[in-house]
């Protein structure tokens, strides 16, 4: 098991903690996905638990050991960062070669594992080519790759599709996927919300390197997601339903409800006449970025389906 126990980072001349005594825990089998805006703490969390950036308090236990300061521990840990990390002059194939030797992978079993991330990867026709020569979606994929050919137990991939064509994205969700499903843990950090809600992970939401929510996807979105009813009409001067708490965007109705389904027939009875004027209506189920709306008040970078990176 991974245990983050109130970990803390302040940067020297820093006005605030990059992270503020954040605590959670990831089971084996699972994947907890991170994610937060722009300098909430991600890629500083991540890093710190590999020891490339050292906390300024708290602890993060890997089987009940520190994690920053084991090398023993750390060669169990395969870290994809955000930025690629792999030698432009050699091929694909010398790159995870290379990665696994230093992660003291034999030479048999290490030609099997790259055969297998080249097929879950689609990296097979990458591998005889200089990494230079590679476009940012194919250096991505090989960079993927290198964190997971070591026999590891934990899986760091700090925005491993940022950049990439959706069936990369696709071939990488499957990947953490598989891996988890192998008995190993993932931390997964992510742009995208949507492939959070696919790869229905535990989550933990990050705000200005404050833990402000954590739980599973169906947990949040129970907990502090909300539904509306969107009525479009012709101009606002029509009025909302009594019994219900509704406000206007623009030309669209927007209704408060608690269990769409149910309490539609009511409105539209309530709204009566009002009808004839309606143009269009749609039930809007809670979604993670919806949820991230409600916590912080604030959209996410200006778009409610992406997160940045950091």
């Amino acid at each position: 098991m991974l245990s983050v126990s109130r970990i803390s980072k302040r940067y020297e001349g820093a006005q605030r903690n990059a992270l503020n005594e954040v605590s959670f825990e990831v089971q084996p089998g699972s994947i907890c996905c991170i994610i937060g805006r722009n300098g909430a703490g991600k890629s500083t969390m991540m890093s710190a638990m590999v020891g490339l950036t050292p906390l300024s308090s708290g602890t993060v236990l890997f089987d009940g050991q520190s994690l920053p300061h084991s090398m023993a521990l750390r060669r169990r840990v395969g870290f994809a960062a955000q930025q690629e990390a792999l030698y432009p002059l050699l091929s694909g194939r010398e790159n995870l070669e290379a990665f696994g030797r230093l992660a003291g992978v034999s030479r048999p079993v290490l030609l099997d594992r790259i055969d297998e991330l080249a097929c879950q990867l689609q990296i097979a026709d990458l591998l005889n080519q200089q990494v230079r020569q590679l476009s940012g979606g194919e250096r991505r994929r090989v960079h993927v790759a290198a964190s997971l050919v070591g026999e590891v137990d934990l899986v760091i991939l700090d925005e491993p599709t940022a950049g990439v064509d959706p069936h990369t994205r696709a071939n990488v969700l499957d990947l953490a996927r598989s891996v988890a499903a192998r008995g190993a843990m993932v931390l997964y950090s992510t742009h995208y919300l949507h492939e959070v809600e696919q790869l229905d992970s535990n989550v933990v939401m990050l705000e200005r390197g404050e833990l402000i929510a954590s739980g599973s996807v169906s947990s949040l979105l129970a907990t502090h997601g909300s539904s509306t009813i969107e009525m479009g009409f012709p101009n606002s001067d029509i009025p909302g339903p009594a019994h219900w708490g509704s406000h206007w965007r623009g030309d669209t109705l927007v209704i408060d409800v608690q269990r769409p389904n149910e309490e539609l027939p009511a409105i539209l009875q309530e709204m009566g006449e009002r009808l004839i004027y309606l143009r269009s209506l749609e039930v809007v189920e809670p979604t993670l970025d919806r949820v991230f709306l409600s916590l912080t008040g604030r959209a996410i970078e200006g778009d409610a389906a992406l997160l940045g990176g950091e």
